[in-house]
């Protein structure tokens, strides 16, 4: 509801001023609707995408990895990193013998990124594939104002309660620490078995 009130309701006395004030106040007191008490939610469609968006990208690079690992000499390496990153573990059980140490190397930081970050976020991303959205993703939240103080806003949170801004940073930073790490020892595999 817009409010307004035109010069001319005002006097210029002190009496009459202060009287047309009062009832303008009560006017506009009695023709609003507070949300004390209520808890409001605003949802943001485009950062909803944005997540959405960037999780998916999290399992097109995961895909890569694996690509990347065929590339290197991994012949039996399938096309997507599957099943949570296991499909690749039972490839690299297959790998050529020259790269038996790197391939134990990336063995271990798969597991050890699984029960860090990985599977998290593929279960997080699958939510969205598989459901349309992420179901529990709150974008700003205002807690129910009861008067006094201040009404507390709360920040987009994920599913698990984790604030949005510190989940993303975090996946992104393991994500690109792992990456670094497979590339790394891809190479190391890919000059093994070209030499």
């Amino acid at each position: 509801m817009t409010f307004s009130i035109s010069s001319r309701e005002f006097g210029t006395t002190g009496r009459t001023t202060i009287a047309t004030r009062t009832s303008s106040l009560s006017a506009f007191k009695g023709n609003t609707n507070h949300q004390l008490g209520a808890e409001v939610i605003l949802q943001e469609p485009q950062l909803i995408f944005e997540i959405e968006a960037f999780l998916y990208q999290v399992k097109s690079s995961l895909d890569m990895v694996a690509q990347l690992l065929k590339a290197a000499g991994y012949q039996s390496m399938g096309e997507s990193f599957g099943d949570h990153g296991e499909r690749v573990i039972r490839a690299l059980a297959k790998a050529p013998k020259q790269c038996a140490v790197e391939a134990a190397s990336m063995e271990a930081l798969i597991a050890s990124a699984q029960s860090s970050w990985l599977d998290g976020a593929i279960v997080v991303r699958d939510s969205i594939a598989h459901q349309g959205m992420l179901e529990g993703l709150t974008c700003f939240v205002q807690r129910p104002y009861m008067g006094g103080g201040r009404a507390e806003l709360h920040y987009p949170e994920m599913p698990n309660g984790q604030r949005a801004r510190h989940y993303l940073e975090r996946i992104e930073r393991e994500l690109r620490a792992f990456s670094d790490q497979v590339v790394n020892l891809a190479l190391e595999s890919y000059e093994k078995i070209n030499t």
